[in-house]
């Protein structure tokens, strides 16, 4: 008896100690949400929801089942009201109420409307949110170039019937110390040292930031495979948004939801600048080969000249050789080049300016790194012809011309030339089909390897840059001891 009552106590004493806990977290002891709650009608909000858009919300729907949910972010003095409706597939999808547009570093008020259900019972309800949102935290580059937080936006004209617009800006921070500081190995080649940091945002038309991606989530410039420049942003017809970077092409919402985020087929590396989703579902991506043999039986990384067309699932459908279809020798085209191409570089201080070549010199001199005044250039779209872009292109195309292997040297046998301390300095490099250096990856001597100590093949893929190893590569080096260990 003297030991059941012992038992009894000890039970009781349990339960007295962890019953207050239990009730105020939830759990055993029965359901229950501690979270605050502004309103007595829905749930509570969670800001940035899914980690890279700091700038959005979502008001949770507290259990309940929603509709007919329309948003209102009032504006600041002065500002641009962002209203929208929601669709019910985004309330179910988000678990509530989804709130984009928000103002960075400040107190924001947000105003919804809804349609609540519950026991079979509809009501409507308007309900008043507010809370704050951080700064804008952008990456940085340690340079004097850099002196605020992402953009300084003034407008000097705004016409009326585009005050409701917003805008996409695509901007990129070069060479962050972080970043480029290895090449491909095995085979070499590609444009792997070309990794500059992300900097993207959306603007009103008062030049507020009301969105920006904070990219630190899914990028990572110390990473072979997670770094790379942020390119060929599109907005499908879906609002999603598609945009690829260094090895990888990636879709994800404009609340930051992730739809895919996927590495490049491994027969290609370096995606670079272009991306296009085809009316069936295919992506189109401006790539290169990740390891092609050129005519004189070597192997290397080509630099973003194959167009590969993947399905919804990431399967290639189908590839276009850029090197096996143009005709490099087109007049034309050579005299529209830009002379600060980041591909090209004649002359960097010549950027935004056409080369307007009648012949080629058979020395020419290609800086290693891009010149800061380097603009961004593309030529124009079918879509935009009338549209002329300061970008040096000729204003009227018309058919080329093959160019006279007298007045031009070809470009298997195109000399550098060292003419600063930057310059490049060797003998030849082959720019044709499969062409397998690039600036920067000339620098470093091929690894030297032991004849008792071969690499595995999926070890040294990359070698290190900037500044780069003299005799043999110390990534590769270690890699193979790490194996031997094995």
């Amino acid at each position: 008896m003297l030991k059941t009552k012992s038992s009894l106590l000890t039970l009781a004493l349990a339960a007295a100690l962890v019953s207050p806990l239990a009730m105020a977290s939830g759990g055993a002891s029965g359901p229950h949400v501690s979270y605050n709650t502004q309103g007595q009608h829905i749930g509570e909000v969670i800001t940035n929801p899914y980690k890279i858009a700091p700038l959005t919300a979502i008001i949770r729907n507290g259990g309940y089942e929603l509709h007919d949910a329309t948003v209102r972010i009032v504006p600041k003095q002065g500002g641009q009201e962002i209203r929208y409706d929601v669709s019910d597939a985004d309330l179910l999808t988000h678990g509530g109420i989804p709130v984009f547009g928000l103002y960075p570093d400040y107190f924001n008020t947000v105003e919804v409307s809804y349609t609540r259900v519950f026991k079979g019972k509809s009501e409507k309800f308007q309900d008043t949110y507010k809370f704050y949102a951080p700064p804008v935290f952008p990456y940085t580059n340690g340079t004097q170039g850099q002196t605020s937080t992402m953009f300084d936006v003034t407008v000097e004209k705004m016409d009326p019937k585009f005050k409701d617009r917003l805008y996409f800006i695509n901007n990129l921070l070069p060479t962050p110390p972080q970043a480029s500081r290895v090449v491909w190995n095995n085979p070499m080649g590609g444009a792997l040292e070309w990794a500059f940091a992300p900097e993207n945002a959306i603007i009103d038309a008062t030049g507020a930031v009301r969105w920006y991606l904070m990219p630190q989530a899914i990028y990572d410039n110390e990473n072979v495979y997670q770094s790379g420049i942020m390119m060929g942003f599109q907005q499908t017809k879906e609002g999603n948004l598609v945009w690829g970077y260094g090895q990888r092409y990636v879709k994800y919402d404009i609340m930051g939801r992730e739809i895919f985020n996927r590495r490049l087929p491994v027969g290609y590396n370096d995606y670079s600048h272009g991306l296009d989703v085809a009316q069936n579902g295919h992506t189109f991506l401006r790539v290169a080969s990740s390891d092609y043999r050129r005519v004189d039986d070597k192997r290397v990384r080509t630099v973003r000249d194959i167009i590969v067309e993947v399905d919804a699932d990431g399967k290639v459908v189908d590839e276009f050789k850029l090197f096996n279809i143009l005709d490099p020798y087109r007049d034309n085209v050579i005299k529209a080049l830009d002379q600060g191409a980041v591909c090209l570089n004649i002359a960097a201080s010549q950027a935004g300016h056409a080369t307007g070549l009648t012949s080629t010199p058979s020395t020419m001199t290609r800086p290693t790194t891009r010149s800061s005044s380097a603009r961004v250039t593309r030529a124009p779209s079918s879509r935009s012809a009338a549209i002329r872009r300061s970008s040096g292109f000729s204003p009227v195309r018309k058919a080329g011309r093959r160019v006279s292997r007298t007045n031009f040297s070809p470009p298997s046998t195109r000399r550098v030339r060292r003419s600063s301390a930057k310059a490049l300095s060797v003998k030849k490099i082959s720019t044709g089909p499969g062409r397998s250096i690039p600036p920067g990856a000339l620098t470093p001597s091929p690894p030297r390897m032991s004849s008792t100590c071969q690499p595995l093949t999926t070890v040294t893929p990359a070698v290190w840059n900037n500044p780069p190893s003299p005799k043999k590569s110390t990534l590769a080096a270690s890699s193979i001891r790490s194996t031997r260990r094995r």
